[in-house]
C-alpha cells in the first residue's frame, strides 16, 4: 500500500463546481446542490476528472450554482481560507493544508464535521484505493451504514461496507453483514445549543470499503475516523445538514427516490421454515401449515416464504434454481392456488448462481450470461465462466458454481424468462436470497451491456459513476469491484418480471441483501440469519433502528425465534413475537439441526399468547399501514426509527440501544432476559409525558420507569404519547379475508396536570384498496385527519375528509374512545349535530373494554 496525501490546492478563478487544483493537478470540486446539502469529488487522474466532467453533464450541472451562496475570500484574519455561506451552512475550506470545516451558518464557533489537517484526501497510485480523513470530537455519536451488529452508537468501532452469508451471526460482534449502504448519520452537540445538531454523510462509491469511525488510534494525529475505498474512481461524498435528524434522513431517500406502498397483506404475519420444504412430504407439509392456520390453531397469517429445498434435483440432492423436485412437489400450480384461496402468498426462494451440475449452466455459459474469468496467463478475455463454491446440498455440502452476470444481456434475460416460466406464471412471489455476490477474484469481468435504469428522476446513478472508472475494463466486461451492481441488477430484473406479470398490481419482492437505491423497487427485507439467543433480541433492536436510519426497505425486521442455533425456548418465544409484532415485517423462520420448526403452535402453554399477538397485530394493521404511507411513502422517513429520532433535544437517547420508536409517537420496550417479570427503560424527554398501554398510566418524561411485562401479555411494553392516538380496525384470518367494516380511535389526552390547553394533535388515516396502483396512478385513496384537542374540562375530538377518492369505505362511522382508564374529562365530539354522536362499548384485542363514541362519516 502506498498512501499519498493531496494538499496544496489553489481555487480555479470562475469556474463552477467550485474547483481547487493543485500542482499535480489532483482536484476537489464542490457541488452546491441545495442550502443544506453540498457534493464534494476528489480526482486524482485523468480518467476520473473525464468522469466527473461526465457525471457533471448527466446531473445537468450547468456553470451557475443551482442555490444561492457567497463565496467569502481569505481575510488576513484567515489566510489561505475560502468560505461557503448558504442560509443553512457555512464551510471553511483551507488551501493548504488542505481541508473542509463545516458548521451551522449561525454558528461559527464550533464545528459539527472538519476534515483531518495535513491528512484528509489521500490516494494510492497503484492499488486506486482513496480515503477521506476526519478530525472526530472526543465523544461521538454515528449510527447507520445498514445493519451493524453491536451498540446503535457506531462511534469507535471498524466496519467493512462488504456483503457476506453469515449464517447464525453474532448479533452483537459480527462484521460485515448482508446490506451495503455507505451513509453514516452524525449528532454534534454545540456549546452554543442544548440539542444537537445532526448531518450526515452519503459516499457514492460502491467499491470495498473500510470505514472506521474512530476505533484506530495515533498520537500523531488525535482523534480521527477515516473511509477507504478500494478499485479506483473519484471519490464523492454528500454533506447533508438538518440540523434535525429528520431533516437528514429525509434529504437522504430523496436521493435514493424514496418508498413506493407496499400491498397491505404484506403487514400480516408471514410465516417460513426451512424445514417444510426440505421434507419429503413438502407439498404435503406446506397444505397442511395453512389448514393448521385456518382450522386447527386460529391463527391469522398473510404468506409463506417457500425455501430453496423445492430445488433439490432428486438424483443429485443439488439446488437448481428455477427447477422443481416434483417428488417432494408434484403439483406446485395446486400449491399455489391452495395458498391464493386461502389469502396467502407464497414467496420462493431463488439464488443469483447456477451449480456446474444445473441443466441449463452450459447453455448460459455459452451465452457468455455469466460472470467470467479472464485468461490472465495469455493476457486475454476469452476464459471461462468463473467459479466458486456455493451451497449444494444438504448442511456444510459444497459444489462449484458460476454467479450469474446480471449486466449481461443473456444473464439478465435468463433470469426473468425462469422467473415467469416456473414461478410467476403460477402465481408464486419472488423471494431473492443469497445475493450479496462475495466475490474474490479482483480479475473477474462482467459484460456491462444492462444498466440500472430505476434511479429516481432528475438523479443520476451511483452505479454509472463507479463502473466507469473501474480498474479493468475490456471488450469483455468491467471489473469485479462494484459488486453492488449485481444486486441492484438481481432485483431491477426481479422488479421488471413482476411487472410485466402484474401491471396494475403493487411490488411484492423480498430480498435479503440491499444496496442503494434497490428499497424504490422492493417491499421487504431482513436482518438476515440471526441466531436463537436472548441477545439477538435486545442487539437487532439497535441493528434495526440503525439500518431503518439507512435507505434500507421500510419493511423490516427479523427472524423471530431465530433462524440459526438451538430450539427456542416457550420462553424466548413469547418474548421474541411479543415485540416482533411491532416490526414493519413480522416474520418467523427457522433452520434447525434438529429439523424442529419454529411455529406459533409449537408450545401448547405459549400458543394463547402467541395468537393473541398476532391478533392483536391484525386488528393494528389500519395504524400501521397509515404510518407507512404518512411518514415512509409521503414523508420519505422510516416507521421503525431510534428514540433519539424525534428527541435529539435530550442526550439520553443517542445511547438507547434497546428501544425503538413507531412513528413520533409509540415508544416499544423489548424484553430480553429470562425470568424477567417487568422492564425498566427511561423515556425521552417530553414535555406532556407518556401513557403506558393498555394500563394507561402516565409516566413524565426524562425520566426511567418500571413497568410489569408478563409472558401472557400480547405485546412488549409499549408507551404512547401523550396528545397521540393509537387506530384498530377488525383481526381476521388474514388481511382482506372479510370486509374491514370497524374502525376504532383510541385517544391519549395530554394530562390536565401539563396544562397544554387547546393544542391540536392529529392523526392521518389512509384507506385504500391495498392491492392496486390506483392510489399512484388516479389518486384513489382516502385520508381521514383525525384530530384532538385537551382542556381543562374537556378533551374535544373530530375529524375531516380530507381526500376522498376511495369511496364508499367499509364502515360509516368512526369509534372514538379514551385510552386512559383514569381520564376523567368527558369526551366531546366537535360536530354541529350532536344527535348524530353513538356510543357503544367495544372490547379491544387487549381485553380491555371501553365505551365509544361515534362520529358518522360523510361520503
Amino acid at each position: 500500500m502506498r498512501q499519498i496525501v493531496s494538499d496544496g490546492f489553489a481555487l480555479k478563478e470562475g469556474a463552477y463546481p467550485l474547483c481547487f487544483i493543485n500542482k499535480q493537478q489532483h482536484q476537489v470540486r464542490i457541488y452546491l446542490v441545495k442550502d443544506n446539502l453540498i457534493r464534494v469529488a476528489y480526482a486524482v487522474n485523468d480518467k476520473e476528472r473525464q468522469a466527473l466532467d461526465q457525471y457533471e453533464h448527466d446531473a445537468e450541472i450547468s456553470s451557475i450554482a443551482p442555490i444561492t451562496f457567497q463565496l467569502r475570500e481569505p481575510s488576513t484574519t484567515e489566510a489561505d481560507c475560502y468560505v461557503i455561506q448558504t442560509s443553512s451552512l457555512s464551510v471553511h475550506i483551507t488551501t493548504s493544508p488542505f481541508g473542509l470545516t463545516w458548521y451551522d451558518a449561525g454558528d461559527s464557533n464550533t464545528w459539527f464535521a472538519k476534515d483531518l489537517a495535513f491528512r484528509s484526501y489521500c490516494h494510492d497510485p497503484i492499488h486506486g484505493t482513496r480515503w477521506h480523513y476526519q478530525q472526530q470530537p472526543a465523544k461521538a455519536y454515528l449510527y447507520g451504514l445498514g445493519e451493524r451488529t453491536g451498540r446503535l452508537n457506531l462511534a469507535g468501532r471498524r466496519f467493512r461496507l462488504e456483503r457476506t452469508d453469515p449464517m447464525g451471526y453474532d448479533s452483537e460482534h459480527q462484521d460485515p453483514l448482508y446490506k451495503f449502504s455507505p451513509f453514516y448519520l452524525g449528532l454534534s452537540l454545540s456549546n452554543e445549543s442544548k440539542c444537537a445538531r445532526a448531518y450526515g454523510i452519503y459516499y457514492h462509491q460502491l467499491g470495498q470499503t473500510t470505514m472506521d469511525l474512530g476505533q484506530e488510534r495515533d498520537a500523531m494525529w488525535g482523534n480521527f475516523s477515516y473511509y477507504a475505498v478500494e478499485g479506483g474512481g473519484p471519490l464523492l461524498y454528500t454533506m447533508m445538514y438538518g440540523p434535525s435528524v429528520p431533516e437528514v434522513i429525509r434529504t437522504l431517500h430523496e436521493h435514493l427516490g424514496g418508498y413506493r406502498l407496499m400491498p397491505r397483506s404484506l403487514f400480516g404475519y408471514l410465516a417460513s421454515a426451512m424445514g417444510y420444504a426440505e421434507s419429503d412430504n413438502a407439498q404435503e407439509q406446506l397444505e397442511k401449515f395453512v389448514t393448521n392456520c385456518r382450522q386447527v390453531y386460529d391463527i391469522p397469517c398473510d404468506g409463506m416464504h417457500l425455501s430453496s429445498g423445492y430445488t433439490v434435483d432428486e438424483q443429485t440432492g443439488d439446488r437448481c434454481v428455477f427447477t422443481w423436485n416434483k417428488s417432494r412437489f408434484p403439483d406446485p400450480a395446486r400449491l399455489a392456488n391452495v395458498y391464493k384461496e386461502n389469502g396467502m402468498r407464497l414467496f420462493a426462494n431463488i439464488k443469483p448462481w447456477l451449480l456446474k451440475t444445473h441443466p441449463e449452466y452450459d447453455h448460459l455459459a455459452k451465452q457468455h450470461g455469466l460472470v467470467w474469468q479472464p485468461d490472465e496467463f495469455n493476457h486475454s478475455l476469452e476464459g471461462n465462466p468463473a467459479t466458486l463454491w456455493q451451497w449444494r446440498a444438504g448442511a456444510n455440502t459444497k459444489g462449484l458454481a458460476s454467479y450469474i452476470d446480471f449486466t449481461s444481456k443473456a444473464g439478465y434475460e435468463f433470469w426473468q424468462e425462469k422467473a415467469s416460466s416456473t414461478l410467476l406464471q403460477f402465481g408464486f412471489d419472488l423471494w431473492l436470497d443469497n445475493n450479496e455476490f462475495t466475490m474474490m477474484d479482483d480479475a473477474q469481468t462482467f459484460k456491462n451491456e444492462i444498466e440500472w435504469t430505476q434511479y429516481p428522476p432528475n438523479m443520476v446513478s451511483d452505479y454509472n459513476l463507479s463502473t466507469a472508472t473501474s480498474t479493468q475494463s475490456g471488450s469483455h466486461g468491467i471489473a469485479q469491484g462494484p459488486t453492488p451492481v449485481q444486486t441492484a441488477l438481481m432485483v431491477q430484473a426481479s422488479y421488471d418480471a413482476v411487472r410485466k406479470h402484474r401491471p396494475n398490481e403493487r411490488i411484492c419482492l423480498v430480498t435479503r441483501s440491499t444496496v442503494p437505491y434497490t428499497q424504490r423497487l422492493v417491499a421487504h427485507t431482513w436482518s438476515g440469519d440471526n441466531v436463537t439467543a436472548w441477545k439477538t433480541i435486545a442487539f437487532n433492536t439497535s441493528m434495526g433502528t440503525g439500518a431503518c436510519l439507512s435507505g434500507l426497505p421500510a419493511g423490516y425486521g427479523h427472524d423471530i425465534g431465530g433462524f440459526a442455533g438451538p430450539k427456542c425456548t416457550p420462553e424466548m418465544l413469547v418474548r421474541w413475537v411479543q415485540q416482533g409484532v411491532l416490526w414493519t415485517r413480522m416474520c418467523i423462520h427457522s433452520f434447525k439441526p434438529d429439523g424442529q420448526i419454529t411455529e406459533p403452535w409449537m408450545y401448547s402453554e405459549t400458543l394463547p399468547t402467541i395468537r393473541a399477538s398476532l391478533k392483536w397485530r391484525y386488528s393494528w394493521i389500519p395504524h400501521l399501514y397509515s404510518m407507512y404511507a404518512t411518514s415512509a411513502v409521503r414523508g420519505m422517513e422510516p416507521v421503525v426509527r431510534p428514540t433519539f429520532y424525534n428527541h435529539q433535544h435530550d442526550p439520553k437517547t443517542f445511547e438507547q440501544d434497546f428501544e425503538f420508536m413507531l412513528g413520533p409517537d409509540v415508544l416499544v420496550a423489548p424484553v430480553f432476559e429470562p425470568g424477567a417479570v417487568d422492564r425498566t427503560l427511561y423515556l425521552p424527554d417530553h414535555s406532556t409525558g407518556w401513557f403506558h398501554y393498555p394500563s394507561g398510566q402516565w409516566y413524565a418524561g426524562a425520566k426511567s420507569a418500571t413497568v410489569a411485562s408478563s409472558l401472557t401479555d400480547p405485546l412488549a411494553p409499549m408507551f404512547v404519547k401523550a396528545g397521540s392516538f393509537l387506530t384498530f380496525g377488525k383481526a381476521m384470518p388474514h388481511v382482506h379475508a372479510t370486509p374491514d367494516d370497524l374502525r376504532r380511535v383510541l385517544v391519549y389526552p395530554i394530562p390536565k396536570s401539563q396544562r397544554e390547553y387547546g393544542h391540536r394533535t392529529t392523526f392521518s388515516l389512509i384507506e385504500d384498496d391495498g392491492i392496486t396502483l390506483d392510489h399512484e396512478r388516479d389518486g384513489k385513496f382516502t385520508e381521514i385527519s383525525v384530530f384532538m384537542e385537551s382542556f381543562d374540562d374537556r378533551v374535544v375530538v373530530g375529524l375531516s375528509m380530507v381526500h376522498m377518492a376511495y369511496l364508499p369505505l367499509a364502515y360509516d362511522t368512526l369509534w372514538i374512545a379514551c385510552g386512559p382508564a383514569e381520564e376523567s374529562r368527558p369526551l366531546v365530539v366537535a360536530t354541529h349535530d350532536p344527535a348524530a354522536i353513538k356510543k357503544q362499548e367495544f372490547t379491544g384485542e387487549d381485553g380491555v373494554t371501553h365505551l365509544y363514541l361515534g362520529i358518522p362519516l360523510v361520503q
